[in-house]
């Protein structure tokens, strides 16, 4: 009897916590699109990379979410030159994207960079981000995409009843839109969503660390008895 009293008392001192713990990282993140303009027009876009007179340049859009969570992935539409646009450099190297801050209406502060994004056909692609940069409802942000000095592409784009802001900028410009700033209806085709968890590494809850110390301490005891 005491053999099976000890056997249940085990158990629960390491099913429960275990329990608990599977709990605690059993929620799930809730992901929001919070800007879309896709669907998109393959005879229109904006270059991205090398283009003419050797320059090589970043363009991208200005977006406000609709809601506020952490930056978590994008759909855009895009065309890795010469497939669709011929007479723009040919290599093949992989696209960058960057989210910056607004500041006064072009890109301002560096908020994190999603490289090596493989573009081929025309299409729509998924990218991930780090789910660590928080976007707040209201506020301005700009996604810009680059592709290295071999390379060109095509940020495909989508006409909207609504104005939107693009920007094009040599790369490593430090403000504003040196290249361009053009307030209208062609919008690059993308749609943006956050989660409302911010990616972190699993840590349990203290009150799960001390549900584990309590087994521990169970499990030490009844093997103290034992002997």
């Amino acid at each position: 009897m005491n053999l099976l009293r000890a056997g249940a008392l085990s158990a629960a001192f390491v099913v429960g916590p275990l329990l608990a713990l599977s709990t605690s990282f059993a929620q799930a993140a809730v992901v929001t699109s919070v800007y879309n303009t896709l669907p998109y027009s393959a005879a229109s876009g904006m270059v991205v990379g090398q283009y003419f007179q050797g320059l090589t340049v970043e363009a991208g859009i200005q977006f406000r979410p609709t809601t506020s969570g952490y930056f978590s992935s994008f759909t855009f539409a895009g065309v890795q030159s010469p497939n669709l646009f011929p007479g723009y450099a040919t290599g093949t190297s992989p696209w960058s994207f960057s989210l910056y801050a607004d500041s006064s209406g072009a890109p301002g502060t560096l908020l994190e960079t999603i490289s090596s994004v493989s573009v081929s056909t025309a299409a729509q692609y998924n990218v991930t981000a780090a789910s660590l940069s928080l976007l707040t409802t209201g506020q301005d942000y700009w996604l810009m995409a680059t592709l290295p000095s071999d390379s060109s592409g095509v940020w495909l784009q989508q006409s909207s009843a609504t104005p939107h802001l693009r920007c094009a900028r040599n790369v490593g410009t430090v403000s504003g839109c040196a290249g361009g700033l053009y307030n209208d209806v062609a919008a690059g085709a993308v749609q943006i969503f956050v989660s409302d968890t911010r990616a972190t590494a699993d840590v349990p809850e203290p009150g799960t660390l001390a549900l584990v110390g309590i087994s521990v301490a169970g499990l030490a005891a009844m093997r103290r008895r034992k002997q």
